[in-house]
């Protein structure tokens, strides 16, 4: 049987998925990120930080293109994916980009501790609709 915390995260992620506004920038780490989120229905532009070659000041002048439009920055829950968030804030804070953590913490906090890669948010939900129906 599905657990509650488990129902819970899966709500909480397709809910969050459709706030997303149309005209936001996702920031993930790869391609299998983008097309785990494309699988739950989020529209948005997402950018997958390791689809490109290239330096972190590359990926930081890539992402300076979307000044004036939200980036929300949604990295892996692990030790990893919290370092790369920080260096991301601190290297795009002041250039103009309004950087949204809140799905990123939201999520973190809820499923930090059991799903580590964005990718894998996508078996709660379909664990969720399977459960549901």
């Amino acid at each position: 049987m599905y657990c509650m915390i488990e129902s819970e995260a899966a709500s909480l992620v397709k809910e969050l998925m459709k706030k997303i506004p149309q005209d936001a920038v996702l920031l993930v780490e790869g391609k299998s990120d983008v097309e785990a989120l494309r699988s739950i229905g989020v529209n948005c532009e997402i950018l997958a930080m390791n689809s490109r070659k290239g330096t972190f000041t590359d990926l930081i002048d890539r992402i300076k293109r979307y000044y004036g439009r939200e980036v929300i920055i949604l990295m892996e829950f692990d030790k990893h994916g919290r370092k790369v968030t920080k260096h991301l804030v601190q290297s795009l804070e002041g250039k103009g980009v309004k950087i949204n953590l809140y799905v990123w913490r939201r999520l973190s906090d809820l499923v930090g501790g059991e799903v580590k890669e964005v990718e894998n948010l996508t078996r709660l939900v379909e664990i969720w609709e399977n459960e549901s129906t």
